[in-house]
């Protein structure tokens, strides 16, 4: 990663932080878990708070399970107009937090 990339993220994070408190913050112990890097998730609650609260008020993760997720993010995906590789982190963020 090159440091303007760093920069960004970190950025980005504090503002998405001081917006959004409710939203987890991806942790290492939450990466070790789903074996899905930590920089992956944080880049999907990035993406799902700046592609999703533009429209509606976001839901937590652990509100629907994996399966309601699924659905909610294949309709999201044709409104938003999401590609399939930022819908991926966006899933992945949601899915480590689901409800069981």
């Amino acid at each position: 990663m090159n440091y303007k990339k760093i920069f960004l993220i970190i950025l980005t994070e504090i503002t998405i932080f001081s917006c959004s408190p409710a939203l987890y913050l991806p942790s290492i112990n939450d990466s070790e878990q789903s074996g899905i890097s930590q920089d992956s998730l944080k880049i999907g609650r990035t993406l799902y708070i700046n592609n999703c609260s533009s429209c509606h008020n976001l839901h937590l993760p652990q509100q629907y399970t994996k399966q309601n997720w699924d659905t909610i993010l294949i309709k999201m995906k044709l409104k938003a107009n999401i590609d399939d590789s930022k819908l991926n982190l966006i899933k992945n963020y949601l899915l480590v937090k689901s409800k069981k």
